[in-house]
């Protein structure tokens, strides 16, 4: 290394003992040594990381996102689907109770049950009326005829009183029976809409169980990429820490020169050296 100032320079070297040449500069064992392993280091190419640093969305959270998206934009869970269709339903008045109304079960019995009270009258108030004409000897006149008019005046008042009360009473239990079903259903759509909060907590349970699986995955791409760094920088990291250790071992055991530009002589000594002599020549 040389230095110097004002126009003039000297040389300074630096003379490793046998012991720092062999590390820096190389032994049998060890070619080239630390410099040239430093060396070899520096010219090496660089060496890109090939495999994943960044995990992609697990699998759970794809089929969590996929039924919240579902949920909001297509018809939703099953159960909150049955809900909404059913107060649609109700909106327009298609829920009725199918079992009210001229069923023809119900009219089968008021028929039968008509049949009955016919029957009787012919049996009894009919038959009884002709007998007491017969034994009269009244038999189609005109009393026999009215005494019929005014039976068969009364079988139909009597027939029409027990249909109408067979078909208001139905009416009234279909009623009942309607309303009760009504409400059971309207209740029931509330639960039936709850479920689509439910199913928004399964899938935000689902989310979370997605998001630790994709962190444990993140954190195995995070070790390895660690530990890859750590291989490409092991041999760079022992030189590094091996010229440390002999740059401070070196101020002991190496030997500095310093040349002086003059051949050995200090500028000072040269001076006085001049000047003498100039006195001597007689000034």
């Amino acid at each position: 290394m040389s230095s110097g100032g004002g126009g003039q320079s000297g040389i300074t070297r630096y003379d490793w003992n046998d012991t720092m040449a062999r590390y820096y500069q190389g032994s049998p064992e060890n070619p080239g040594g630390w410099l040239g392993r430093a060396n070899d280091i520096a010219w090496k190419p660089y060496e890109s990381y090939n495999y994943a640093t960044v995990a992609g969305t697990d699998p759970y959270q794809d089929q969590a996102m996929q039924g919240i998206y579902n949920t909001i934009y297509g018809h939703g869970a099953a159960d909150t689907e049955a809900g909404r269709e059913a107060a649609r339903q109700f909106a327009s008045g298609q829920n009725g109770n199918q079992y009210g109304g001229f069923n023809p079960f119900f009219q089968d019995m008021v028929g039968q049950g008509a049949e009955d009270i016919i029957k009787a009258y012919q049996q009894g108030t009919s038959a009884d009326t002709t007998r007491m004409f017969n034994l009269s000897g009244a038999f189609g006149g005109s009393a026999h005829q009215n005494a019929v008019a005014n039976n068969e005046a009364a079988l139909g008042k009597e027939l029409n009183r027990y249909v109408t009360g067979m078909y208001g009473g139905q009416f009234d239990r279909a009623a009942g029976i309607e309303s009760e079903d009504l409400n059971r259903q309207l209740q029931s759509i509330p639960l039936a809409q709850a479920g689509q909060g439910l199913s928004f907590d399964a899938f935000r349970n689902l989310m979370g169980a997605g998001d630790f699986r994709r962190s444990v995955t993140q954190q195995n791409y995070d070790d390895a990429y660690r530990r890859w760094s750590e291989a490409q920088n092991f041999d760079w990291s022992n030189v590094d820490r091996m010229l440390n250790v002999l740059g401070r071992a070196q101020g002991s055991t190496g030997v500095t020169t310093n040349t002086s530009p003059y051949g050995g002589l200090s500028p000072a000594a040269g001076l006085l050296g001049a000047a003498a002599l100039y006195g001597g020549l007689g000034g």
